[in-house]
């Protein structure tokens, strides 16, 4: 199951923007090291992630031999969480680091 506190990292090389979604599941806001922002909700074994102009790109959960591993369906985007820590691997050259904005 997905944790209640699941960070996540994401660079998307500039594309990012801190968006919005209607939905009854929570929305987490993101500050990345490198000064990207975005949004992402979890639901059941899926993460939705917010980028440029308000797109969403639903990611699908696999294993992960810790934390938790989310997959896009191109896998062009891999999510690796755990606890506080989170990366977003685009594909496989871009990643960075990010925290919960409060």
């Amino acid at each position: 199951m997905i944790a209640r506190h699941t960070k996540i990292a994401l660079a998307f090389g500039g594309l990012l923007a801190l968006g919005g979604c209607v939905s009854t599941v929570p929305q987490y806001k993101y500050q990345c090291h490198d000064g990207h922002q975005f949004a992402a909700s979890f639901e059941q074994e899926k993460a939705l992630i917010i980028v440029d102009n308000g797109r969403e790109i639903e990611l699908q959960q696999v294993r992960s031999a810790s934390g938790a591993k989310y997959l896009s369906d191109d896998d062009m985007l891999v999510l690796h969480t755990k606890g506080d820590e989170a990366i977003l691997i685009v594909n496989e050259i871009s990643q960075s680091a990010c925290h919960i904005v409060k």
